[in-house]
């Protein structure tokens, strides 16, 4: 990275000037040679910011690079404003707030099934940040105390992650047969859509996030959510009301709002006809892009 790093800001900054580019947008905290180069090459910038981590280090550049480069900012929840920007004292007319979006028409489905069996599904990536190993702790506390329930996981582990991924076979592996019969690690799934058809329950166990999609997509499916209180989930999810938002790395409470949901189809219908009517109101892509129009429009016209 640091070796090859002038020669790659050079390439960009030729690059964008031959394009001749009105904005150069960046999606993610880390693409600091993207910035450069924007500034370098005279660029209008727009900085996206999408998480609620990042190392000590990589968030001492971030800000140092805000403070430089007074770039606009668009990050996308309140989480995310207080982890990178509380405290940098930036124009309102700088930063802008938009989540990111979930297509509801493509997510929607027409009935709801009362079925003996309980599918509980997630989808998310077998790594550390997205805490894998409390959503087995979860799939393990209910089956001991439900019979009826099957835990369902798309995704899959990374290399930079290996090590991490071959814990969690581990513990997969050394269960109770009884008990890992019931859960499924799927892999990577190329229809999310039709897992969602076939769940009742989702469950999102991440440490952090910035706007998990994957919980929009079951929202908008109408599935009752619990998740960890992360990102966007609690401007989006009303617990009690629409969802369960629990305490990061809590299995006990997410077990039980499980158990809660699995025993109460009224409940569970209830939270996902109110999490659509979220979904439709708030995080539709056609909503969602409507407000990035609008930022763009405000910097072209500043040009």
């Amino acid at each position: 990275y640091i070796l090859f790093l002038p020669l790659e800001i050079f390439v960009l900054v030729n690059f964008f000037k031959e394009k001749k580019y009105d904005i150069i947008q960046v999606n993610g905290v880390p693409h600091f040679k993207s910035v450069i180069a924007a500034k370098l090459s005279n660029t209008e910038l727009i900085w996206i910011i999408e998480d609620s981590y990042s190392p000590k280090l990589i968030l001492f550049i971030f800000k140092l690079f805000v403070k430089l480069f007074n770039p606009k900012i668009i990050y996308l929840s309140n989480n995310v404003y207080k982890f990178y920007l509380k405290g940098l004292n930036i124009n309102k007319k700088n930063r802008f707030k938009i989540m990111s979006p979930t297509n509801s028409k493509y997510f929607q489905r027409k009935n709801f099934r009362n079925r003996k069996i309980i599918n509980v599904c997630t989808v998310s990536g077998i790594i550390k940040i997205k805490d894998t190993e409390t959503y087995l702790k979860v799939a393990i506390d209910v089956l001991k105390k439900h019979n009826n329930l099957r835990f369902f996981f798309a995704g899959r582990g990374t290399k930079s992650e290996n090590g991490y991924y071959k814990r969690i076979m581990a513990i997969y592996n050394s269960l109770d047969p009884k008990i890992r019969k019931k859960i499924t690690f799927l892999g990577m799934s190329s229809n999310i859509k039709n897992l969602l058809e076939k769940s009742d329950i989702f469950l999102f166990t991440s440490k952090s996030e910035g706007g998990p999609i994957a919980v929009w997509e079951a929202m908008s499916m109408k599935l009752p959510v619990v998740t960890t209180r992360i990102g966007g989930t609690p401007e989006y999810i009303e617990n009690g009301y629409s969802g369960y938002l629990c305490k990061v790395g809590d299995y006990k409470q997410l077990s039980n709002r499980i158990s809660n949901l699995s025993k109460n189809i009224y409940l569970r219908k209830k939270f996902g006809i109110r999490s659509r009517i979220v979904v439709e109101q708030f995080l539709d892509s056609k909503i969602i892009s409507k407000k990035y129009q609008k930022v763009y429009e405000s910097v072209f016209r500043k040009l």
